[in-house]
């Protein structure tokens, strides 16, 4: 098992102009020392196609990372942005 440890980035913004795609950047953190980069719209809804960065809760588990990609699929393209942590 996996969990999230932090999700790092930038803080959720309501824009008076609407929701902006791919605007933010968040890293997600894991116990097993990955690091995700995922880009999320303004509202962190995943409109646009962006991540839906909202739906994700520090401590959230899962069995492995590819569980991590098949709950959340418009992470699995940002794949080659996986970083491994000593």
């Amino acid at each position: 098992m996996i969990r999230i440890t932090d999700i790092l980035g930038n803080s959720m913004c309501c824009c008076s102009g609407g929701c902006h795609s791919s605007d933010f950047v968040n890293i997600i953190q894991f116990s097993n020392g990955t690091s995700i980069k995922v880009n999320r719209c303004s509202c962190g809804n995943g409109c646009h196609g962006s991540f839906p960065i909202n739906r994700l809760k520090i401590n959230m588990e899962f069995d492995d990372i590819q569980d991590f990609y098949q709950q959340f699929p418009s992470a699995d393209s940002r794949r080659e942005q996986e970083v491994q942590h000593d």
